[in-house]
């Protein structure tokens, strides 16, 4: 599950294979619509939960979550960033990505289509980190990401204006990427044709200075 940006408290049920029909429907939903049975059986499964205190690095604690994570889906990087940094700035960076139309054509999203692992935020994120901070990156992008997180919830309520008026620099560093490049913008060229993955690093420098109104604008 991962929170509607519209209602960021609301959760509803997604990727289901065999019970299809309960899928897009909140608890509340399945409540009302008598659905007894499909309830009950989760209802009544114990939620394991393993709480880690006094831990001595952010290092640790990825640790921690990837071995725990062992033989299942392991949570991406901005998952556990979403579980390690919570705040106004993330709640912010979660509802901006997945209304970003630039992001979606980036990640082939359908319009109300959510990314299950959060890449459209860590895109979002990557995009904050080199605008506000680029002088500091030392080599190692999850700390670089880290910081950033950590460092904006705590100066949200004195930087708000100003990382919302980036996040609409995105958009239109976005609109005029695909305007000038085309749909393979962020992708290599090599052996002939495009990759079909996005390379983030020409990501990243592109949007960086097409977000800069006099490069658009030339």
């Amino acid at each position: 599950m991962r929170e509607d940006a519209s209602k960021p408290h609301t959760l509803k049920l997604r990727g289901l294979e065999v019970k299809t029909e309960l899928n897009g429907k909140t608890f509340e939903q399945m409540l009302a619509e008598n659905l007894d049975a499909d309830i009950d059986a989760p209802s009544n499964q114990p939620i394991r939960t393993i709480v880690v205190k006094n831990w001595p690095s952010v290092e640790v604690l990825y640790l921690v979550f990837l071995r725990l994570n062992t033989g299942s889906v392991k949570l991406s990087p901005q998952e556990l960033r979403q579980a390690l940094y919570p705040g106004e700035f993330i709640r912010f960076a979660n509802t901006a990505a997945t209304e970003s139309n630039g992001i979606k054509r980036i990640l082939r999203l359908k319009k109300d289509e959510l990314d299950f692992r959060m890449r459209d935020v860590e895109i979002l994120i990557r995009y904050m980190a080199f605008q506000f901070f680029a002088d500091q990156y030392r080599g190692s992008m999850q700390l670089f990401l880290d910081k950033l997180c950590e460092q904006l919830n705590k100066d949200w309520s004195i930087k708000e204006e100003d990382i919302r008026k980036k996040a609409q620099e995105f958009e239109s560093a976005m609109e005029c990427v695909y305007k000038i490049f085309g749909n393979n913008a962020f992708n290599k060229f090599k052996d002939g044709k495009y990759e079909s993955k996005i390379n983030r690093a020409i990501m990243d420098v592109m949007l960086y200075y097409f977000s800069i109104d006099n490069i658009r604008n030339a």
